[in-house]
């Protein structure tokens, strides 16, 4: 197995998990599952909200 086409290979599996957390966070968010959608996102992104303040402050509205 060529090593670049290991990595192209690897880079669809990361963007298939990132989708997939996505449109998971997006569900969440439909029920209004607050909660658990701060804590899916500071799982994958522990600095996220610390970088988006505006995005947490309309989580919680």
């Amino acid at each position: 197995v060529d090593t670049k086409d290991a990595g192209i290979e690897g880079l669809k599996i990361k963007d298939l998990n990132k989708y997939e957390l996505i449109l998971g966070i997006k569900e969440l968010t439909k029920m209004g599952m607050t909660t658990k959608v701060f804590e899916e996102v500071n799982l994958s992104d522990p600095h996220f909200f610390e970088q988006n303040p505006v995005l947490l402050f309309q989580l919680k509205q």
